[in-house]
């Protein structure tokens, strides 16, 4: 193309005008695809590390306990069959005491009545266990909306026009969780006292078995992956409330920071003083206490723990 040629400069001006346009217009689209993708992956995040975490305890929490009452189960089923057969006038109980009203001497009714029992496998637990699930899917859930909302402050406030009414959506939003919570506290904080108080029970009973059974017997080996099964299940659950609590701690705690690192000085006095109380509320974190008196968190877990292994030892030295 000849430079000195003028339709032809016209005409190369015109191409390289809708060039520059259209690869300016492709990269807009892309650089707002990829905002969007970015914004839906913190929220993504958000949402799925918390709903991730509940699913999961779930999956662990029912298989170990089913494991553990199986074990239980079939020990005492083995140790009841054996006995029958022998014809022995010990007394013979059934896999779960309970009283009955015909002769278990004889192994078919014997068989009869433990395989009814087994129908209570599944009711303890779905019941035990179904409970603890239900707290750990709300709580983590709550978890789940406190840091969504804590990561769509700058988005809204900075894309919306109307600063108050954005500013009191999120405040009824907070509100909303904040009742949500402490509802939430106030059913469950003397079931979560008693899980901590029969936890260390559990762990002492759990632990003491492990030490005295011997592994070299099949019959003491299924005690001892019984006791196992269990144990691990009790210290499962115990951390997973306290995770659960040190979580809604920090992330209500990260609420009040939201708004502080927002940039709050190019806004007028009048809409600073409604972030000011934001973050006065936000000052003061969601809790789950134990029995009203315990905050739930990492640091309760450890001494849980702790206080455990001290009444152990002194188990062990009384047994």
């Amino acid at each position: 193309m000849r430079v000195d040629d003028t339709g032809k400069n016209m005409q190369l001006i015109c191409f390289v005008v809708y060039g520059s346009n259209t690869i300016l217009t492709l990269f807009v689209y892309c650089y707002i695809g990829e905002c969007l993708i970015q914004e839906s992956i913190n929220f993504g995040e958000a949402f799925y590390d918390c709903e991730w975490k509940s699913s999961r305890y779930t999956l662990i929490a029912v298989p170990t306990m089913a494991a553990s009452l199986l074990l239980y189960y079939t020990n005492n089923m083995i140790t009841g069959i054996e006995t029958t057969r022998d014809n022995s006038s010990a007394i013979i109980h059934l896999p779960y005491r309970a009283r009955v009203f015909v002769d278990l001497h004889d192994t078919r009714i014997y068989c009869f009545c433990a395989l009814c029992q087994l129908v209570s496998v599944a009711i303890v637990v779905f019941g035990y266990v179904g409970l603890d699930c239900l707290f750990v899917t709300i709580a983590f859930h709550i978890t789940a909306q406190l840091k969504i909302l804590r990561c769509s402050i700058n988005n809204v406030l900075e894309n919306n026009i109307d600063f108050r009414s954005t500013v009191k959506k999120l405040v009824i939003k907070h509100y909303r969780l904040i009742r949500l919570s402490e509802t939430l506290e106030n059913d469950f904080n003397m079931i979560i006292f008693q899980q901590l108080l029969g936890t260390v029970i559990h762990i002492c009973i759990s632990i003491y078995n492990w030490t005295v059974v011997d592994i070299h017997n099949t019959r003491q080996s299924l005690v001892l992956m019984c006791f196992m099964f269990y144990g691990f299940n009790t210290i499962g659950t115990l951390f997973i409330y306290c995770y659960i609590g040190e979580g809604l701690i920090n992330e209500s705690m990260n609420f009040g920071e939201a708004f502080y690192h927002y940039e709050w000085c190019n806004i007028s006095p009048l809409d600073l003083k409604l972030l000011q109380i934001c973050m006065v509320r936000a000052r003061k974190p969601l809790k789950l206490t134990s029995g009203k008196f315990c905050d739930l968190s990492l640091c309760t877990f450890t001494n849980t723990l702790k206080a455990t292994m001290g009444y152990f030892s002194v188990l062990r030295n009384f047994l």
